[in-house]
């Protein structure tokens, strides 16, 4: 008897509709990400000069370098806990676990290389929150995201459910 290899069992409109999700959730994670500075995190986001803005108002370099770093952490940890759902629904329904692994290696290069076109598609993925200030206008964009991505997962976890179910699996 042959074993199967996992490259396989590679769908790749599965592996596409993880990406999205996974996109979503890390993205979500990331507006979250900017309330660890929200005061350089406004001024970022509202000013029509924020170099000048953030010169004048006497901002150290590592200020800027730390909130570099919570977006790129908060990103990643937004992939890992979409990624973690997606498997244990894979998991759960003793279900091909190949896709989401697959799909979670393709969004950290992408995001490594920052090649996710969130520079692109952040000004219709923020608008939710637009009509917010403040720390309200970061929550509200966070939670949309990550409710979005959590809704394409469950709606692709029930369509695969239905589909091994069909199968007798």
């Amino acid at each position: 008897m042959k074993k199967s290899s996992p490259l396989n069992a590679i769908n790749w409109k599965q592996v596409v509709i993880y990406f999205i999700a996974f996109w979503l959730i890390s993205h979500g994670a990331l507006a979250f990400s900017y309330l660890f500075d929200l005061q350089l995190s406004e001024i970022l986001r509202l000013s029509y000069n924020p170099k000048g803005e953030i010169s004048a108002n006497n901002y150290e370099a590592g200020r800027l370098a730390d909130l570099n770093l919570f977006l790129a952490l908060g990103r990643t940890i937004g992939l890992l806990f979409a990624f973690g759902i997606a498997f244990l629904l894979a998991k759960k329904i003793r279900g091909n676990w190949v896709n989401p692994v697959v799909a979670f290696v393709i969004a950290l290069v992408l995001g490594i290389f920052n090649l996710l076109a969130w520079s692109i598609l952040q000004s219709v993925f923020l608008t939710p929150g637009s009509r917010f200030s403040g720390s309200s206008y970061y929550v509200v964009n966070g939670l949309v995201l990550i409710i979005l991505g959590l809704i394409i997962l469950w709606v692709n976890h029930l369509s695969r459910k239905q589909r091994y179910a069909h199968r007798g699996v």
